[in-house]
């Protein structure tokens, strides 16, 4: 007679994975972390170059360059990102219009379908999202005091300390390897 054992098995959340990702050492992992905390998934190479094609496109509409001898350096900088993923895209495209390779011209399809309407998107872990940032920003180098991190999360608003002293955001910045500053006590 064979018994069962009581091990169970543990889910593995959204969270969970974000915050493996974020504490793993591949120099590519801090990057799938933000996708996966912005879009509840990490994005196949397909998807990335539709991304960037996308959010360049936006970019180019806040931005539109007339005339070429009169536009800023942002303007003509947003036109020529806009233009390399532009013929980034193509190249797949195209490529896979030659090969007759069905699944990647389906790929593109889906891409594009999932990223239809990506200005009004909402994250899969804003909150987990905004700390993600943060810990990747230039400016941020040096541990900071917990207040400072949640008016950042607040929108640069001031922050209210609750009675359990963000005990919910210092486990977060703990999970995603982001050093906070000890509080005086």
């Amino acid at each position: 007679m064979k018994s069962k054992s009581n091990s169970k098995k543990t889910r593995s959340t959204l969270a969970k994975t974000i915050r493996g990702l974020a504490r793993s050492d591949d120099e590519f992992a801090e990057h799938k972390a933000l996708e996966l905390a912005t879009y509840g998934r990490i994005l196949s190479p397909v998807e990335a170059i539709c991304h960037q094609f996308y959010r360049s496109r936006m970019r180019l509409k806040k931005r539109p360059v007339k005339n070429v001898y009169l536009a800023d350096d942002a303007s003509r900088a947003a036109k020529q990102h806009y233009e390399k993923w532009e013929k980034q895209l193509f190249e797949i495209f195209l490529l896979a219009l030659i090969a007759h390779d069905r699944p990647t011209i389906i790929e593109l399809a889906d891409a594009a379908q999932f990223f239809d309407g990506m200005e009004g998107f909402k994250a899969a872990d804003p909150e987990r999202l905004k700390l993600l940032r943060l810990k990747t920003s230039s400016a941020f180098n040096r541990s900071r005091p917990i207040r400072e991190i949640a008016e950042y999360l607040n929108g640069g608003k001031k922050v209210i300390t609750p009675l359990d002293g963000f005990s919910a955001l210092r486990r977060k910045c703990k999970e995603l390897g982001i050093p906070v500053k000890r509080s005086r006590k």
